[in-house]
Formats: structure tokens, C-alpha cells, sequence
């Protein structure tokens, strides 16, 4: 049965904006989104989300791809303030480090709206679109300890696969690892991998993470490209009967393991829809329109229950 967990719910209170004054536009609105990297298939459905939104208002996006590369996305988000864009998306590579360039988006009178965590804290950011990864995080941990319960498991030892470099995932493994710290006599995190937002970074450190530790029976991916790594780690050592997978997404490989029992924790984000409530938010903030300051996208858990449904909707 399909199971809803929602997380990061809006806050029920508008947000007081500078942006009170409903420009006209001449011209199709134009928003600019930086992403963080195209090379795992979320932030590309994410994208999709955008673009499904962008349709619908008859806006104009404008992307940027910095791959990673904090300094480049600060670089987009300056040309996007030179092309005077109407609004601005980001996905935060450094949250801390992009600051000084959204402060002088918010001097233009440009709202910026961040996408996939909500960023309260932060003065330069207008309204957030995303997770509580945190929480998102400590859920994951209960469901593992759940399945080690329900499949007389003793002791969970787990591998961390995630992109060091990555706040966002950060902050979702920091709530994994506390559940595990409050249950030290059934779990532990043996080692964590640094995925640098590579599939194939995640296998290599996923093997060499097995080899080093031969009890390790399961793998915690912060993303689906992860996974995909952590289940080519697993299958070039013939282990797929004692380690399995956990973590968020779905790709055609990942289906294919939740229905041999290899892929048992399995949380789907909706990128889609948080793709298309940023840029719900954007239109609202760039006409001058109230919106509360945090908007929560719902997350899924999924079962084999729910195969024909994901075959559906991730086949190639």
C-alpha cells in the first residue's frame, strides 16, 4: 500500500514582500533557474516541472546548468540580474556562499525563490519551494529500522552515499545519522562515500566501502543516480541477496530492484511539482502578489505495490 509522508508544509503565514508594486509586462515574464547539475535525472524532472509551469503562465525560463561548480552559479545568477529577468529560481550549490549575489538580485527589485529546500534563515531568499530534508532524513532511518525489524534483522551497518559538497544532501544525511546515533545497538553508519554528483563515483566508493567492510548490509543513496552506483557496487560482488538499498528516486534500474527486493527503502520527491510550485511562486512574487514564505512538496514512499505505477511513469 502506498504510503504519503508530507513534509517541510508550508508555513501559514504570508510573506511581507518589497515586491508590492504589480508590474505590466510588455513582454512574456521572464525567470531565471540555476540548478545544480543536469547528470542525475531529478533535477531534469525538475526542470519538466518548470517547464509544464512556465506553459501554463506563458512565461519565458531561462536556464543554467553550473554543474556543481559554486562559482559558476554565481556567475548565472549575476547574468540573469544583467538580463533583468522578472524572477529568480535557485538551487543552491553553497546556500552561504550565494548570499552577496542574491542580495544584489533583491536591490534590483528581483525576488528569488529557492527550490528543493526550504532556506529559512536567510534574509535574501523571498519564499522557499522544496523538503525538510532533515526530516526527511530521520524518516528514512525509522523505515530502516522497521524493515530490519520486520525481516529479523539484528544490527543495520550502513553505507552513506551522498555529495559532501551538497548542503542539501548534508542536511539529509545529518537526520539519518542522528535516528541512527538513538538506536547505536541496531544501527551504525560504517562510512560514507563522497558521490561528487557521479553515478560512477558512487560505485567505485560503494565497492570499495564493501570490500572494507564486509558487514555491510545496507546502502543509504541521497539521490537516484546514487543508487544506481551503490546497485552496481552490490552486483559486481555478488551481493544482492545480503545488502540492500534505501534511499530517494526511481529510475528504469531502481524499479527493476524494488521488485527483486534489492531497493527496500524508496521515497519519491515529486520533483515535477516542485518544479512547477517554484515557478507558481515566481509568477505570484513577480507581480507583486502575496505567497507564504515556505511551501511544502509532499514525499511518497513506495512498495512493490506500487510497480505498476512506477513502470508507468519511469519507463525508458
Amino acid at each position: 500500500m502506498k504510503m504519503l509522508t508530507r513534509l517541510a508544509t508550508g508555513v501559514a503565514l504570508a510573506a511581507t514582500l518589497a515586491f508590492s508594486a504589480a508590474p505590466a509586462f510588455a513582454e512574456p515574464m521572464k525567470i531565471g533557474f540555476s540548478t545544480i547539475t543536469l547528470a542525475d535525472r531529478f533535477f531534469v524532472r525538475l526542470q519538466d516541472g518548470m517547464d509544464t509551469a512556465a506553459a501554463r503562465h506563458g512565461a519565458t525560463m531561462i536556464y543554467n546548468n553550473p554543474d556543481g561548480n559554486p562559482a559558476a552559479q554565481v556567475t548565472a545568477i549575476e547574468n540573469f540580474i544583467t538580463q533583468q529577468v522578472d524572477a529568480i529560481i535557485v538551487d543552491a550549490i553553497d546556500p552561504n556562499g550565494i548570499q552577496p549575489v542574491l542580495r544584489q538580485a533583491r536591490e534590483a527589485g528581483i525576488p528569488v525563490i529557492a527550490v528543493d529546500e526550504v532556506l529559512d534563515g536567510f534574509e535574501n531568499i523571498t519564499a522557499g519551494v522544496g523538503l525538510d530534508n532533515h526530516q526527511l532524513g530521520v524518516d528514512i532511518g525509522a523505515r530502516m529500522l522497521a524493515y530490519a525489524d520486520e525481516n529479523g534483522i539484528e544490527k543495520l551497518y550502513i553505507g552513506d552515499i551522498h555529495t559532501l559538497d551538497a548542503p542539501i544532501e548534508n542536511t539529509r544525511s545529518k537526520g539519518l545519522a542522528e535516528f541512527v546515533a538513538q538506536h547505536p545497538d541496531r544501527m551504525e553508519i560504517v562510512g560514507t562515500v563522497d558521490a561528487k554528483f557521479s553515478s560512477d563515483a558512487a560505485a567505485t566508493g560503494g565497492e570499495n566501502l564493501l570490500s572494507a567492510n564486509p558487514q555491510l548490509n545496507m546502502f543509504f543513496g541521497s539521490g537516484g543516480g546514487y543508487l544506481i552506483g551503490a546497485l552496481a557496487a552490490v552486483r559486481s560482488q555478488g551481493a544482492t541477496d545480503r545488502v540492500k538499498l534505501v534511499g530517494l528516486d526511481f529510475m528504469p534500474q531502481l524499479i527493476e530492484a524494488l521488485e527483486q527486493g534489492i531497493y527496500v527503502v524508496a521515497a519519491e520527491t515529486n520533483p515535477e511539482l516542485m518544479g512547477e510550485g517554484a515557478v507558481d511562486v515566481a509568477v505570484k512574487l513577480a507581480k507583486g502578489e502575496a505567497v507564504e514564505r515556505n511551501t511544502g512538496i509532499p514525499v511518497e514512499f513506495r512498495s512493490v505495490a506500487d510497480l505498476d505505477e512506477l513502470k508507468a511513469k519511469f519507463s525508458e
